[in-house]
């Protein structure tokens, strides 16, 4: 990349990530080797979310020039580009896939969710409702509810999480209480919680059926940027401008331990698979993992897989993961998706990789 790493993800195996860069490329990377696959050219803008589908077969990628753009992740070849967005700041924030990776979902600055076709690119539903942008997006387990997150931009004050029924499009909930931009949703693995992070300081876990909010998850002193729950529902874990990394029970809200390490904003965390380990990622791009039962450092098998991440930029600060946003402009928001392995991103022009032991820089791709 010529520019900054705006966001990557890592396929479903494992084997390659896709990142997204302000020098309008989407770039496909073996994980293990750190060779550049592949370079999707088409975007006119900058590229700040991707993601791949289910099975790998596809990449979703969403752009500063209103588009949201599919591509086979095998010959790199564009599939489809879908028009729908409009914004005065021109930016798609997020997109995902559905569960089936029949169904697409994106959020932009425009205020807006759509849903389409992954195989035609029919628009199929819009949703606008928030009063700010739309900073973040999530399937359920079992794609029948679509979770977003609302920032707000001046005057417009949002601050919401909102639950849409992903067939009728109507907006099924609304979650009031957090008092700054939402930075960050997830489902819990069991679909019946949604968890988020926010400016204001605080992590909040919600029941996903009534939208009553069950708890509220105090500790960090700076913006949560990040969550993500453990594979087994049991447990959270939240990244924060604090420059720790904190893990809460799920059930009770009460916080098991502080992680300390970083010397810069946390903006990426997810457990293993497995939920053995937790993976974090900060501003530097310095990657940490702890045992999830003794919070002692490990050196984790996700560490292989986290092979290539970004160098950290000034110009373009870390950014969210998976459902990406790339802190540049008007948003400065991190997420990751449940039980998702170590997705990093920031905004550099290199794709670091590291010794998974001492976490040492040995070699970087570069584009």
């Amino acid at each position: 990349h010529t520019k900054g790493v705006n966001a990557v993800a890592f396929s479903p195996d494992g084997k390659s990530i896709v990142s997204g860069s302000s020098d309008e490329t989407v770039r496909v990377w073996g994980a293990a080797s750190g060779q550049q696959l592949r370079e999707l050219q088409g975007d006119n803008g900058r590229v700040k979310a991707v993601a791949f589908s289910p099975d790998g077969k596809s990449i979703v990628s969403g752009s500063f020039d209103e588009t949201v753009r599919v591509w086979d992740a095998t010959s790199g070849q564009q599939l489809r580009e879908l028009e729908g967005h409009t914004s005065v700041v021109n930016a798609v924030n997020a997109v995902a896939f559905s569960p089936d990776g029949k169904s697409i979902v994106s959020g932009s600055d425009d205020n807006t969710v759509l849903v389409w076709d992954a195989a035609s690119g029919q628009q199929l539903r819009r949703r606008r409702g928030h009063a700010g942008w739309v900073t973040a997006v999530a399937f359920s387990p079992d794609g029948k509810s679509i979770v977003w997150g609302s920032g707000s931009l001046f005057e417009r004050q949002d601050n919401t999480v909102r639950v849409w029924d992903a067939a009728s499009g109507q907006q099924v909930r609304e979650l009031e209480g957090h008092s700054r931009s939402v930075n960050a949703v997830a489902f819990s693995p069991d679909g019946k919680s949604i968890v988020s992070g926010s400016d204001d300081e605080t992590v909040r876990v919600w029941d996903a059926a009534s939208g009553q909010q069950l708890r509220e998850l105090q500790g960090h002193s700076r913006s949560v940027n990040a969550v993500a729950f453990s594979p087994d529902g049991k447990s959270i874990v939240s990244g924060s401008w604090d420059k720790t990394v904190r893990v809460w029970d799920a059930a009770s809200g009460q916080q098991l331990r502080e992680l300390e390490g970083h010397s810069r904003s946390v903006n990426a965390v997810a457990f293993s698979p497995d939920g053995k380990s937790i993976v974090s990622q900060d501003q530097n791009g310095k990657v940490l993992a702890w045992s999830a039962s003794s919070f002692e450092p490990v050196d984790s098998p996700e560490n292989h897989a986290a092979a290539s991440i970004g160098r950290p930029s000034l110009e373009n600060r870390a950014t969210k993961i998976v459902v990406s946003d790339d802190c540049t402009g008007f948003t400065s928001d991190s997420s990751i998706d449940p039980g998702a392995t170590a997705l990093y991103s920031d905004g550099s022009k290199t794709i670091v990789a590291f010794d998974d032991v001492t976490l040492d820089e040995q070699g970087f791709a570069s584009g």
